[in-house]
């Protein structure tokens, strides 16, 4: 009868250790958080804009409009800008004083015309190169076409892994008309 005791007390006890066991397995967790984050695109056209005391028509006038587009984000970017005239009476005798190098333009009626390209990707926390100096107006315009006007600036970006500046805004451009 003893040692049906101990046999008796010994199954016990080896159950209750094989159940807590069990249970500890069962109650083990683990956890990992891995955060994820979304490149942002944000640009801003910075601009050092002078207008002169006089335009005169006969005169030629220089008007100072330097431009520059900043990558405020924190992707790389592509980015392209298109400046326009409010008035077209005067729009022939302006001469956009552009420097040499870095922007390239394709002419209005091309695949991806009528926009100024940045053809480098550019880096969040960067500026671009000026796109423009000055605006001239030539002294060959005619009395009759001097009337107030806007020069408008406008840029867009698009995030890109692309190393082609074409390559990437065509591809943005086709899937934004099959969407």
């Amino acid at each position: 009868m003893k040692r049906k005791k101990y046999w008796i007390v010994f199954l016990v006890l080896a159950s209750v250790i094989l159940i807590t066991g069990t249970s500890a397995v069962f109650l083990s967790l683990s956890e990992k958080n891995n955060k994820v984050t979304i490149g942002s695109n944000e640009i801003e056209i910075v601009e050092d804009f002078k207008l002169p005391e006089h335009i005169r028509p006969g005169e030629e006038t220089k008007i100072q409009k330097k431009v520059q587009i900043k990558n405020n984000g924190t992707a790389k970017v592509f980015v392209r800008a298109n400046i326009q005239y409010s008035n077209n009476f005067l729009s022939p005798y302006i001469t956009l004083s552009k420097p040499e190098g870095d922007w390239s333009y394709i002419p209005e009626g091309k695949e991806l015309g009528g926009y100024y390209y940045f053809t480098d990707p550019l880096p969040g926390g960067t500026m671009t190169p000026e796109l423009l100096e000055s605006v001239v107006i030539s002294a060959d315009a005619p009395r009759s076409v001097f009337r107030d006007f806007d020069l408008i600036v406008y840029a867009e970006s698009i995030q890109t892994t692309y190393e082609d500046y074409k390559e990437a805004w065509r591809d943005y451009l086709q899937r934004g008309e099959s969407e």
